[in-house]
């Protein structure tokens, strides 16, 4: 296994034009090529990783609860969420022995085509995407400032912001590995033509959120939330040739919904406002829109935009 890691924090940002897209998804989608890939491995790759984040981190937060409370069915919201991330740790841990051990590939493959890492990319896309989230909350509470609730326990989420730095982006990238990552290019082994990957990897994504809340507010219009959502990450990591971008956004995306605003049908409640109806079509027309910004900004004109362009190879 090549254990170079190579982490470039200063990296300069790739422009993405129509006439080398179709290099770039071939070339990361091929990374699926490295180390040991027969059909029956990625089943019991899975099967390996739910195990691990399912089962094994689920014990590891049912003992963590249990130092700290009495009542593990009715923990605090703090507890919850730092039980709940100790789980998508343990998530993180799955792909890692999975792809190095199982596929005997090296693990920064599902990150980059040249074994890198990138801070820089993954903090542009970040800050781009939560600037953005920013600027419609205040639009909307300047509007309808009537829909919003301030939380009073200014002491538990003045805790949780120091946990949430930390923990969040564990939890996020530990998704985009799995889904962008892992999914992604393990579906590229039937095919490279991205299309069909893509679809695979969005309707599990789907799967996979089920269970949220999202889901409750309209089945289908929360079902398309999700399946655009992954869509739009897959779409990103292909034609940036790299993951960080979308580990990224979704690391925003849930400091945002962590820290600053939730629903109020949430169960358990650690945001800084909490609104009080959310139209699930109307979200999803604004996250399309957030969307198209976000691809102008990093793949129409970034150099104007962010002042960078190419990338090193």
């Amino acid at each position: 296994m090549d254990r170079r890691i190579e982490i470039q924090s200063d990296e300069i940002l790739p422009a993405v034009t129509l006439e080398n897209i179709n290099y770039m998804q071939s070339k990361y989608l091929e990374l699926a090529g490295k180390g040991k890939n027969d059909w029956w491995r990625y089943l019991l790759g899975i099967l390996l990783i739910l195990v691990i984040w399912i089962y094994v981190g689920g014990i590891a937060a049912w003992i963590f609860l249990s130092f700290f409370t009495t009542d593990i069915a009715q923990p605090t919201p703090l507890l919850t969420y730092v039980s709940s991330k100790i789980t998508d740790a343990f998530l993180w841990l799955g792909v890692f022995l999975t792809v190095t051990r199982l596929h005997r590939r090296p693990f920064l493959s599902l990150i980059s085509v040249n074994g890198s890492i990138s801070i820089r990319r993954f903090l542009s896309g970040l800050a781009v995407w939560f600037s953005m989230l920013s600027i419609v909350l205040l639009g909307n509470i300047l509007f309808t400032s009537n829909k919003f609730l301030f939380n009073p326990d200014l002491g538990q989420w003045f805790v949780l912001i120091p946990l949430a730095l930390i923990l969040t982006p564990i939890q996020a990238s530990s998704e985009e590995l799995l889904m962008q990552g892992y999914i992604l290019q393990g579906f590229a082994r039937i095919t490279r033509k991205p299309v069909f990957p893509i679809i695979c990897t969005s309707l599990l994504f789907l799967i996979g959120h089920l269970h949220r809340v999202e889901m409750k507010r309209g089945l289908i219009w929360g079902g398309l939330f999700y399946i655009i959502v992954s869509v739009f990450n897959s779409i990103i990591t292909l034609k940036d040739n790299r993951l960080e971008l979308a580990a990224g956004l979704h690391t925003a995306t849930n400091f945002y919904s962590v820290l600053i605003v939730q629903g109020t049908d949430i169960p358990f409640s650690t945001a800084l406002l909490q609104v009080k109806s959310r139209d699930p079509k109307v979200s999803l027309g604004m996250c399309l829109l957030l969307m198209l910004g976000f691809y102008f900004i990093f793949f129409i004109k970034p150099k104007v935009i962010l002042g960078f362009g190419k990338c090193k190879k």
